[in-house]
């Protein structure tokens, strides 16, 4: 399911009727994908006679594929080369310290499994850090004929058809609540490089 703006500029509106279609229809779907590849969903054996002990099997296939799929598709790490020797290394350092290679294969499994995958990237005194977001609380907003990625959104739920979280726009930041109906957008927070913190991985 995607999620598109007309305009590249996110409004409330927009933000509201797109977080209203994600708590209503993707994101119980990512949730019942995340529980076929743990293992935990309901088994429909049908009606058990009294008396009779009701077995019930699930075989995690779903989670063999996935993770044998992913580890075939990932393969060879990728290498980063950046000018300069002193960059190469202090890039090798930050990128072996933020555990590049985990956070892609998490990223790429929740891509075989719900069909998306998120990593945050965020800069600090050491060096740049990622982390994976959780695709059954984050999707992307996506604008124009070629459906650039112009916004990522990040929630949490509050309860009562509430949530509440950050809205990921290109050099910045800004929080939002949702009372079910509309959006409050907090104050924009400018982030130090003027790109999308956050990288999109689609299946």
């Amino acid at each position: 399911m995607g999620f598109r703006s007309e305009t590249a500029t996110i409004t409330s509106e927009t933000l509201a009727a797109l977080v209203k279609q994600f708590l209503a229809a993707e994101r119980p779907r990512r949730l019942r994908l995340y529980e076929y590849y743990r293992g935990e969903q309901g088994v429909d054996k049908g009606r058990v006679a009294a008396g009779r002990p009701n077995n019930r099997l699930v075989s995690n296939y779903a989670k063999y594929i996935t993770d044998v799929h992913t580890g075939y598709f990932l393969g060879q790490m990728p290498t980063f080369t950046f000018a300069g020797k002193r960059v190469q290394e202090r890039m090798t350092r930050a990128m072996d310290r933020a555990c590049l290679s985990t956070l892609l294969f998490e990223a790429a499994r929740d891509m075989s499994i719900c069909g998306e995958g998120f990593l945050l990237t965020w800069l600090e005194q050491e060096g740049p850090r990622s982390a994976r977001l959780d695709p059954c609380g984050t999707f992307a907003i996506t604008c124009g004929i070629r459906e650039e990625t112009v916004a990522v959104v990040r929630l949490q739920t509050t309860g009562n058809g509430c949530a509440a979280g950050e809205l990921y726009l290109p050099g910045a930041c800004r929080d939002w609540t949702f009372d079910g109906w509309d959006v409050t957008l907090g104050a924009l927070q400018q982030l130090p490089l003027p790109v999308l913190p956050v990288a999109c991985f689609r299946n």
